[in-house]
């Protein structure tokens, strides 16, 4: 032990390290827990760090020991964001204690931000953190994004706040305000903020909420844009009632890449009835898109209509694998099974719950699989199997007349 205070007095921190392993479970004053809790900084060893801190900061005096401890964590945090990424569940605990003995605006800042990566926001903590150190930037972006789903009056004060303290900064609110105008259904201020901040970076945000709306004036702004021009021109002669006018627009415009105006197209034609416009918009698609699962299930369907099956039924199988958990999936896979007459394997994809969108139409194409399955047993001779298949099938569709007779004929072979 007095070897290791002696070289912890010299900072000689990495030869204390090997001197610790006996002392840990033999050794608890407050000198010796100051101490690991050093060299479990060093080593980033957070179990260490805050089994120590929490000692060495319950115990009754040794105030000084403390503070240096709490300025050491704080530095600690400041130091390693980057590599302490991926380890919040253990970081949150232990920075809010951090905060309940030394406020800092860091350290409000990094425990408000855990905790929104949680999901669950201390509001006394935060409301706290406005009085402490309602001048921080990032501070005041942390309770407007909290606010602007509970509270649409503070979300105007935090930004008129912002505003004030960072005049040359203003144009940070200017999403929030977005948020705001579009929450409260301002739709004049939106377009207003939208059209006196027009600039490349927001033509995405812009397009959302024009083609949402429908609002002529912003239809006819957003169309200054060579990109835009065709897709708003479109919408604008959808709103006259002009499909063909609109779907020819489409079908020629070119969305030098962009997706979401790509799968607009590509829904519109199809939704118009221009079904091998839209496949070749579809097509146009990259396998890692994020409207992959989407594109899979819109064209098995369009190839299903044009009668064909084969193609319709290979999208709904990659749909399906894709995410084999999401009901729409499961659903556009099974029907695609059932037109293709291969309806036993649809038990196997179809998961029946209570919850499920749709339940009605998958448990049909669910009892039709079962029944094929049952035929298929019963052929066999395969009698316990077919006994088992039709129990499955009454407990989800009671009085069925294919199991009750399947029953029915395997109970008269026992006579």
């Amino acid at each position: 032990y007095l070897d290791a205070m002696s070289l912890f007095a010299k900072g000689d921190t990495k030869a204390v390290k090997e001197l610790l392993v006996p002392l840990r479970k033999n050794i608890n004053t407050p000198l010796a827990l100051f101490m690991f809790f050093c060299v479990d900084l060093q080593e980033k060893d957070l179990n260490g760090i805050a089994a120590n801190y929490t000692a060495l900061t319950t115990r009754r005096g040794y105030a000084n020991l403390q503070a240096r401890a709490d300025s050491m964590l704080s530095f600690f945090l400041q130091k390693n964001l980057k590599e302490l990424q991926g380890k919040e569940a253990q970081l949150l605990p232990l920075a809010t204690q951090l905060y309940a003995r030394k406020k800092e605006a860091f350290t409000a800042k990094f425990v408000l931000f855990l905790q929104k990566r949680f999901g669950t926001i201390d509001v006394s903590l935060l409301k706290d953190a406005l009085n402490s150190f309602g001048q921080d930037p990032g501070i005041i972006k942390i309770a407007i994004e909290y606010f602007l789903k509970h509270d649409l009056k503070a979300v105007e004060k935090l930004i008129a706040r912002y505003k004030q303290y960072f005049p040359q900064k203003g144009a940070d609110m200017l999403r929030y305000e977005l948020i705001l105008a579009s929450g409260k259904k301002d739709y004049e201020l939106v377009s207003k903020l939208f059209q006196k901040n027009f600039s490349q970076a927001l033509l995405p945000e812009y397009w959302n909420f024009a083609s949402a709306t429908m609002r002529e004036a912003d239809l006819l702004f957003l169309s200054k844009d060579k990109l835009y021009s065709p897709f708003c021109n479109a919408l604008l002669q959808l709103k006259k009632g002009k499909k063909d006018a609109a779907c020819d627009l489409l079908e020629n415009a070119d969305a030098k890449g962009n997706q979401t105006l790509l799968f607009f197209a590509a829904k519109t034609l199809a939704r118009n009835g221009r079904n091998q416009a839209a496949l070749k918009k579809y097509a146009l698609f990259p396998e890692n898109s994020p409207y992959r699962l989407d594109v899979l299930l819109n064209t098995s369907e369009l190839y299903a209509e044009s009668g064909a099956l084969e193609r319709a039924l290979e999208s709904a199988g990659k749909a399906y694998r894709l995410a084999p958990d999401l009901p729409e999936t499961q659903f556009c896979y099974a029907d695609k099974l059932y037109r293709k007459g291969m309806l036993s394997q649809i038990p196997d994809i179809v998961k029946l719950k209570s919850t499920v969108a749709f339940r009605d139409k998958m448990q049909l194409l669910w009892a039709a699989g079962m029944r094929q399955r049952i035929k298929e047993s019963f052929s066999r001779d395969q009698r316990e199997k077919t006994r088992e298949l039709c129990r499955r099938l009454l407990s989800v569709v009671p009085n069925d007349p294919t199991a009750l007779e399947c029953l029915k004929k395997l109970n008269n072979m026992r006579l």
